[in-house]
């Protein structure tokens, strides 16, 4: 039996505050206050502190000197580099699964496709979001490149908040974004590097379109103001 350490109080703190700022219940710019925190999850400011720098390095806050501690803000800067560096790590693992996923990994794939049509299906979006991000991951893992891995990963939150963002705002328009996975799961079964990978350029880019979009026509804001449903 292998040794596996418990998760530090730290990593703990730092998972509940992830999740809150990717799904806006912290919003963007928005200060975060270290003894509040304290009070709310009765522990110590030390423990905060740690989660915030773990926080501070995936880019979902940041941290001034004798200014203390903001989200990260969203900005047309912030799509274009999010985006910009995503595509390129993702058109990597989309040739590097087709080339090396097992039939194994082809039916975990599709497994998670399923479930995605069956979120659309019954009109729920925060399933449809577990579900897409449960197949990028199973993508990701059949590409067998660590590295590439670790730097996606890297990235993951930052992804993860501007998709949970998009997808609620597009809840009436699932459809249209499962029948891009669907396309592409299907190349990825067939072993159609090349499609994979325009389909991966195509979703990618609309994505980015989207946040964009979004961000100048104000919806971020009106989201922010309004509220975010959480599934």
């Amino acid at each position: 039996m292998g040794f596996t350490a418990a998760e530090s109080l730290s990593e703990q703190i730092a998972d509940y505050i992830r999740e809150k700022i990717i799904r806006f219940e912290l919003k963007p710019n928005e200060n975060i206050r270290e003894a509040t925190l304290a009070r709310e999850l009765q522990v110590s400011r030390s423990p905060i502190r740690e989660a915030l720098k773990l926080l501070e390095r995936q880019r979902l806050v940041e941290q001034t000197p004798r200014k203390g501690t903001k989200v990260t803000g969203i900005s047309e800067d912030y799509i274009d580099s999010l985006y910009d560096v995503t595509i390129v790590l993702i058109i990597l693992a989309a040739r590097l699964c087709t080339e090396r996923s097992t039939p194994e990994d082809l039916k975990t794939i599709d497994g998670t496709v399923s479930k995605a049509s069956e979120a659309v299906a019954e009109k729920d979006v925060d399933a449809y979001y577990t579900a897409f991000f449960e197949f990028a991951l199973s993508c990701l893992k059949a590409a067998r490149n660590p590295i590439l891995e670790e730097m996606i990963m890297d990235l993951l939150p930052c992804i993860r908040r501007m998709q949970f963002l998009t997808f609620f705002l597009r809840s009436d328009q699932l459809e249209e974004n499962l029948e891009v996975v669907v396309r592409g799961n299907n190349h990825l079964q067939n072993g159609n590097k090349e499609m994979a990978v325009n389909t991966v350029i195509e979703y990618i880019s609309k994505e980015k379109e989207v946040a964009l979009k979004t961000l100048q026509e104000g919806k971020i804001l009106q989201h922010v103001n309004a509220g975010t449903p959480s599934g």
